[in-house]
């Protein structure tokens, strides 16, 4: 099976599942599983050990048999297929992470954004900027 085939089946059992538990006291539910999937997958390229395990078998890399290196590359080729589209319509996806100040995080992960999910990484001081930090989520 193709990694973009496969990213898909695990895109989608993310997305059931969290649609059956959000339907639940809700009439109207919409969301993107894509974009739920794209955020956490960018989590999990940053997660390590026990957490990492986890996180493969709730986001369905595990049951799809997705290898890390083809998920990042799956993940590439959807994102610049979606925003290099020549079609007469635009979709774009717009990733980011915000990360407090604080924190050390490795030079290998934000590329692994950069290349692999096309996001934007920002270091933020949450405690002393907190305004800043709105901003770039809004904006």
């Amino acid at each position: 099976m193709g990694s973009k085939i496969a990213l898909a089946n695990a895109s989608n059992h993310v997305g059931i599942h969290l649609y059956k538990l959000l339907a639940q006291d809700r009439k109207n539910v919409f969301f993107s599983p894509f974009s739920i999937s794209t955020a956490l997958a960018m989590l999990y390229c940053g997660a390590q050990k026990e957490t990492a395990k986890e996180m493969r078998n709730v986001l369905g890399y595990e049951i799809a048999n997705i290898k890390d290196d083809k998920l990042k590359s799956a993940f590439q080729k959807i994102l610049n297929g979606l925003e290099n589209n020549p079609n007469s319509y635009t979709l774009a996806s717009a990733n980011s992470v915000l990360s407090d100040k604080e924190f050390s995080v490795k030079k290998e992960y934000k590329s692994v954004l950069e290349k692999s999910f096309n996001a934007f990484f920002q270091e933020v001081d949450f405690k002393n900027e907190n305004e800043k930090a709105i901003h770039l989520v809004n904006e």
